[in-house]
């Protein structure tokens, strides 16, 4: 049977009839069609906190709202949720653990509707947020609070919004300042809440100076224990170490590989802080370990270090190899050649074994460049892992070629007084060079490109705006270009105005941005130079040939007080004919 309407819902009769020996004879079954539809909720999956109050209704409203019910997972008291009575509505107040599981609404009386709710009550978590602790003048990008968040708003010490958004909380801190030190507060949206909850943490701004990691060396011929050890908070996530050749070695607890192995000490707590100490142990030490080792150890939000000086006196056999081992920190220059293309980023880097206390670079017409960690400025940016790491270094987001020469790197350090220096040479050359010149069979255009890479196409443009590349250049033109050499070249058989005019050549290589160049030759002034050149030549030619055909018909047939006169007048004529045609200098010299 299909069923086409509610009609044929309810009670049915099967009707059966047989004749026996004449008597006719009738049996009947009685059965019943039943109907079920399932229906949308207006939220299938609901979460909410307990003690708070449930609600729960359908997604679209009905016309029979009074054969709509509640079927709960226990028996508890509920009520109807009278502003939401034609989506079948009910409210549960004060809901408990025990109130997880399977919610139904019913409704209709031929036609059951259903639908199903899953409810999970949540226990009501008290939250607490970890305080922070990050070096002044350094920069922080962190996340905090649970990662199940739906909203979150933050408030500094001062009462600005730093932050307001869906999810964990995001702190972004581009340089950190005592107006960054004290109480911040925190206002979260948890799922199964509507109120927000407001939480409260302290942000500990701390000197870059300031000694939170503990060094120590100890000699245990033939062997050399390296170790750093850090009080806080927070828990160290890792630990390396980079040798006085800027090898950085990981420390690793309970491995050892080649000459080195790990050497530290479970975290002890003294009163409400850990002390967490990790290191290194040297066997049978070279030459090369002598020297300033660097140790960092990584926290949730910053990552802290340390300078060991680490000496062998059993090593240090001759006056050669004393005066190899640096043991006081020298600044020294992490390249000191920097070539970079015209308008491309460029960056520049010094470091030195201790704490910087400030950094600045100096070009060579004299400009100074101050950097601090997480500042920037319309031309600079700060590079490297920060002071506390002894590193300092410059990123500009494009220079011109006469922005070259020698640079130098200065630095302060915080145990002395005298300043540091380290120079640096700076090569900045044109990526591409346009030039626009009259071709023995046209015009041309060439612009070569300054790239190690193949060029993915060259695209040319005329002053009124027709641009074409090299692939599909119109008619009179040719395309001389050379993609893998780098050069571009458009030839030009017609010398027309539009032709004559500066040219744009644009440059694609492969994985950059399109490099752009405008010739700056004007071929139109050129060729009207050369016009009015030859045109000059020409008439003084012409005149000059009518001067002398006049003198010497008047020397031939006039007498000769006129022959005198004719030869004088046309001498001077001559003379000032000569004069027009020499090139004044203009006023002003220009």
């Amino acid at each position: 049977m299909t069923v086409l309407s509610e009609d044929m819902v309810g009670e049915w009769v099967l009707i059966s009839k047989v004749t026996m020996l004449s008597d006719p004879m009738e049996r009947r079954l009685v059965f019943k069609i039943h109907i079920e539809e399932r229906v949308e909720p207006n939220s299938a999956s609901i979460t909410i906190t307990e003690g708070n109050d449930l609600y729960l209704r359908l997604k679209n409203p009905v016309d029979k709202q009074d054969t709509c019910k509640l079927i709960a997972p226990n028996s508890r008291a509920f009520e109807i949720d009278e502003p939401n009575a034609r989506l079948c509505g009910f409210l549960a107040r004060a809901v408990s653990d025990q109130d997880s599981g399977e919610w139904e609404i019913q409704y209709g009386d031929t036609i059951l509707y259903r639908a199903v709710i899953n409810v999970n009550v949540v226990e009501r978590s008290t939250i607490q947020v970890q305080d922070l602790t990050i070096i002044e003048g350094s920069k922080l990008i962190t996340e905090i609070g649970p990662d199940d968040l739906v909203f979150c708003k933050l408030e500094d010490p001062l009462g600005m919004t730093v932050y307001e958004g869906f999810g964990r909380c995001v702190i972004r801190v581009d340089r950190a300042t005592r107006n960054h030190n004290g109480k911040w507060k925190m206002s979260i949206g948890l799922q199964g809440r509507i109120l927000l909850e407001e939480l409260t943490f302290t942000v500990h701004v701390r000197s870059a100076g300031s000694r939170q990691v503990q060094t120590s060396v100890r000699r245990e011929r033939p062997s050399v224990v390296i170790s750093c050890s850090l009080t806080s908070n927070v828990e160290v996530r890792a630990c390396k170490f980079r040798d006085p050749r800027g090898k950085v070695l990981i420390a690793s607890r309970g491995v050892g590989e080649d000459r080195y192995a790990y050497h530290g000490s479970e975290v002890t707590y003294k009163s409400d802080l850990s002390s967490h100490e990790c290191g290194i142990r040297l066997t049978n030490p070279s030459e090369e370990d002598l020297g300033l080792w660097r140790c960092g150890m990584e926290t949730e939000t910053e990552t802290h270090y340390g300078f060991l000086p680490v000496i062998c006196p059993w090593l240090l056999d001759t006056s050669e190899i004393q005066d190899k081992v640096v043991t006081e920190p020298i600044l020294s220059a992490d390249t000191s050649y920097v070539s970079s293309p015209e308008g491309q980023a460029v960056v520049m880097s010094c470091s030195v074994s201790a704490t910087i206390q400030y950094c600045y670079f100096r070009a060579q017409n004299g400009t100074v460049f101050s950097v601090t960690p997480g500042a920037t400025s319309t031309y600079t940016e700060y590079v490297g892992n920060g002071f506390a790491a002894g590193e300092c270094g410059v990123r500009f987001d494009g220079l011109l070629t006469t922005d070259g020469g020698r640079w130098s790197c200065h630095v302060g350090l915080l145990d002395t007084e005298q300043e540091q220096r380290a120079e640096i040479t700076l090569h900045i050359f044109e990526q591409m060079r346009v030039r626009h010149y009259i071709h023995p069979r046209g015009l041309m255009v060439e612009a070569d490109v300054e790239t190690p890479e193949e060029l993915e196409y060259c695209r040319f443009v005329r002053i009124d705006g027709l641009g074409f590349t090299s692939e599909n250049v119109p008619n009179g033109y040719q395309s001389m270009s050379n993609l893998q050499e780098g050069l571009c070249a458009l030839l030009m058989r017609d010398q027309t105005t539009l032709n004559l005019h500066p040219w744009t050549v644009a440059a694609k290589v492969h994985g950059q941005t399109e490099i752009m160049r405008t010739s700056t030759q004007n071929l139109l002034w050129t060729l009207s130079q050369r016009t009015a050149t030859v045109y000059s030549i020409y008439l003084f030619t012409v005149v000059m040939f009518i001067l002398l055909a006049t003198v010497l018909v008047g020397v031939s047939l006039g007498p000769k007080k006129n022959r005198k006169w004719t030869y004088d007048r046309v001498s001077r004529l001559s003379t000032n004919i000569r004069n027009s045609f020499r090139k004044q200098k203009p006023v002003g010299g220009v």
